[in-house]
């Protein structure tokens, strides 16, 4: 998969978590209903963008509760509960790919997190996620 293929198949991964987060359905009920199997069609996803994105979901779901203790302690002056929720998301599924997907460089994990912010959320997110990130980053390298 090239990283244009990979930013599809995270932006998918996005989209079904925030209907995840009102829903609790789970990612394979969700998927049908923002993508499409038709080949010409540009939702389309191939079988190795819904894995990937399948194992995103998967990680950020499960990892949720620990990604959010990683959150929390970047926070300066800030709860969690004030971040907003499409920014949460991004971060918790940038962490859980820099954490637990050894394939990507973490860096990359970051940069991607960065990107996606600018598409999905407000002008101010694309730095606030950077600085969550590259905290975290700063803090685990030595481990990853």
């Amino acid at each position: 998969m090239n990283k244009d293929e990979k930013r599809i198949a995270r932006c998918a991964c996005l989209k079904i978590l925030y209907a995840n987060s009102s829903s609790g359905n789970l990612f394979s009920d969700v998927l049908g209903n923002f993508f499409n199997e038709n080949k010409d069609s540009e939702d389309f996803l191939s079988e190795e963008q819904i894995k990937y994105a399948t194992l995103l979901f998967d990680l950020t779901v499960s990892n949720e509760n620990s990604l959010d203790d990683l959150i929390k302690s970047k926070l300066q002056n800030w709860k969690i509960e004030r971040v907003a929720l499409m920014d949460k998301m991004i971060l918790r599924m940038s962490l859980a790919e820099m954490l637990y997907v050894n394939s990507v460089p973490p860096k990359v994990s970051i940069s991607e997190g960065v990107e996606i912010a600018k598409e999905f959320s407000t002008e101010d997110s694309s730095s606030f996620v950077n600085g969550i990130l590259d905290a975290v980053y700063n803090e685990k390298k030595d481990s990853l």
